[in-house]
């Protein structure tokens, strides 16, 4: 019960589910890249979002390991719920 109320784990659990830049389950590869997604003020459009999540990862790969921004399409989906209704109960 606990990981549903920690958005980082919940961003963790999102990105090791789609695992975009294929770490193959290793459990502390997303911790920093869920604890950044989660301190971003301002998250813009879905598709602003999307971009730039794999664009971030790329930074924390490299391009050819990201991959196109359309593998990141269902995961950015999922993030977007989460942060979107964290940064709404913030206000």
């Amino acid at each position: 019960m606990q990981e549903q109320n920690d958005p980082v784990k919940q961003i963790i659990h999102v990105l090791e589910k789609y695992d975009p830049i294929k770490t193959k389950g290793h459990s502390d590869e997303y911790e920093v890249e869920a604890a950044c997604l989660l301190h971003r003020p301002e998250i813009g459009t879905l598709g602003e979002f999307q971009q730039s999540l794999r664009d971030n990862l790329a930074g924390w790969s490299d391009e050819q390991t990201a991959g196109p921004t359309s593998r990141y399409e269902k995961l950015a989906g999922e993030l977007w719920t989460i942060l979107k209704a964290r940064f709404d109960e913030a206000g």
